[in-house]
């Protein structure tokens, strides 16, 4: 009977003692486990972290190459406005010259060559008249505030009144609306020495 009692306490024993080796190894276990858990949430915190920070980064730099946009579109825009600007004031400058006659402010010396003394525009055709020998005839334009003079028709006194075809050119630069400086002369059948620079005043 002790044999038997002894013998279940024995047994007894070595299952406690396998209980509790289970028991400790299936502890370690899963601690193992919970702490390779862990490690695996704060890498993954880690990830999120970093992604967040290049989303941050990749937000500023839409923001900035917005903000650039937004520069050279403003930019575009003053540049188009300026250019509108300047174009409107041209045509303003063409437009507000006046029809008549232009009178040189002063004559030139027959010593110095010809020259033109006056010059009339009227609904788009001119004439002008040169201090001592003849005129010319055509039709002008106005184009980057200067008054372009394009002659069809040459004529002069010398031995009699004669008339003949021309392509002379007359250019004046429009300083107001009744007032022109004589800037240049081309295809001229004669060479004059024409009074460049001159001014000339509405009558």
């Amino acid at each position: 009977m002790e044999e038997k009692n002894a013998i279940k306490i024995s047994l007894s024993t070595f299952f406690l003692i396998l209980a509790i080796i289970a028991i400790v190894v299936m502890g370690i276990f899963i601690y193992k486990l919970n702490n390779d858990k862990i490690k695996e949430i704060q890498k993954s915190n880690e990830l999120q972290l970093q992604v967040n920070n290049l989303n941050g980064i990749v937000s500023d730099l839409q923001e900035r190459m917005n903000t650039i946009s937004e520069t050279i579109n403003s930019n575009t825009n003053a540049v188009e406005t300026s250019i509108n600007n300047s174009n409107n004031n041209v045509a303003i400058i063409e437009n507000i010259l006046e029809e008549g006659t232009y009178v040189a402010e002063k004559q030139i010396d027959p010593s110095d060559g010809e020259g033109i003394y006056k010059v009339k525009i009227e609904k788009n055709k001119f004439s002008i008249d040169l201090f001592y020998n003849g005129g010319y005839n055509g039709t002008y334009v106005i184009k980057d505030n200067i008054l372009i003079c394009n002659a069809d028709e040459e004529e002069t006194s010398e031995g009699g009144d004669i008339a003949k075809a021309s392509n002379a050119i007359f250019e004046f630069r429009i300083l107001n609306n009744k007032k022109l400086e004589f800037i240049t002369n081309k295809n001229m059948s004669s060479v004059y020495s024409l009074n460049k620079g001159f001014i000339y005043n509405k009558k």
